[in-house]
């Protein structure tokens, strides 16, 4: 019985935290890095730092930041093309572009190689308190 409460209590959570995550103007992109196993599937992600991104409603610009960094001081984004929080494209600092699609990054705005890669928000803490393990593969990436 107990564990029937623990599941039903683990399931409320996550559905509370995955309305609330959608419900807001932010989407965080949870980037992790692929530690290639045989045949060069991914079997081991490493959790790398998470970025949030604020759109800013009606200003064509999102604000940015790090929860993992202690000095991340947000930083501002303009020129943005915005659909909603989870979907926009703006003017990158040095000329190029930041885009995010369906609250994934895209891989080649963030001069990140091919082992870097954006995944789920449960991937990332699965893999953050698993030591790596990633029971759930990865979604399909778009560069």
């Amino acid at each position: 019985m107990t564990r029937i409460v623990e599941m039903v209590a683990v399931l409320a959570a996550a559905l509370v935290y995955l309305t609330a995550e959608t419900a807001r103007d932010e989407t965080t992109l949870y980037p992790v890095r692929c530690m290639a196993g045989r045949g060069g599937s991914c079997e081991m992600l490493e959790p790398l730092r998470r970025t949030v991104y604020h759109v800013v409603p009606g200003s064509g610009s999102v604000v940015y930041w790090s929860p993992d960094s202690a000095d991340s001081a947000p930083a501002r984004l303009g020129d943005c093309a915005i659909i909603d929080p989870r979907n926009w494209t703006c003017a990158g600092r040095g000329g190029g572009a930041v885009r995010v699609r369906d609250g994934l990054g895209h891989r080649g705005d963030f001069g990140v190689d091919q082992s870097v890669m954006f995944v789920r928000w449960y991937q990332w803490h699965t893999a953050r308190l698993l030591g790596g393990l990633a029971p759930f593969g990865v979604p399909r990436q778009f560069d």
